[in-house]
């Protein structure tokens, strides 16, 4: 979803990104909230890679050298640091979860 909205994809200039992103951490919210009403405790939650750097990013949006898309590593970048904090808070909120962000952004 972040790849077809927020990656230099010029059929989608539709979207915000921050509006998108946004929706995208409520969603995922939602899921680890129902996730934990059905009895989940021990829940991980992995970001989203360098999304402008994949392929047919780096064709669409990098240019005659094919470089990774900037505004799609930007978005990604938004999306994994939104995504951090609302495992943060749900940690906090949810009693005796352990909830585990993942960054395979920057591994």
């Amino acid at each position: 979803d972040l790849f077809n909205t927020c990656g230099d994809n010029p059929f989608r200039k539709i979207l915000n990104d921050d509006f998108f992103t946004d929706r995208v951490i409520n969603f995922a919210s939602s899921f680890i909230q129902e996730l934990y009403k059905l009895g989940a405790r021990r829940i991980s939650v992995f970001s989203t890679v360098p999304v402008g750097c994949l392929p047919i990013l780096r064709t669409i949006g990098g240019g005659i050298l094919r470089k990774c898309a900037v505004r799609g590593n930007l978005a990604a970048q938004s999306f994994n640091s939104k995504l951090s904090a609302e495992v943060d808070y749900l940690a906090s909120k949810l009693p005796t979860s352990q909830l585990v962000y993942i960054d395979i952004y920057k591994h």
